[in-house]
């Protein structure tokens, strides 16, 4: 009977690893087209105004902030995991629990 158990548990738990690894990343997608689409907003706002917005209203945990040079978010991926978005590199980078 315990043979049964183990042998049901093994089947399902790569069901679970993919399940998470999907999400993850979804997750990490729908992040940054949402940083993408705020970047254009935060341009436009940029030329219209002469200067940054102070705030923004993201959701889904990503913050914003804005200084006199430039831009910049943050947000969570999981794992340990913290992705960055600075506006005078324009691009993503990814910062591990050990960086």
């Amino acid at each position: 009977m315990n043979t049964r158990k183990a042998m049901f548990v093994f089947s399902i738990l790569p069901i679970f690893v993919v399940s998470q690894l999907t999400s993850d990343f979804l997750f990490d997608r729908f992040q940054r087209f949402r940083i993408k689409r705020a970047v254009t907003e935060i341009e436009k706002s940029k030329v219209l105004t002469g200067e940054f917005p102070k705030n923004v209203d993201l959701r889904m945990g990503i913050e914003y902030t804005a200084g006199k040079n430039g831009y910049g978010f943050k947000y969570s991926r999981g794992f340990l995991e913290t992705v960055r978005y600075n506006s005078t590199d324009r691009e993503f980078i990814t910062y591990g629990w050990n960086d």
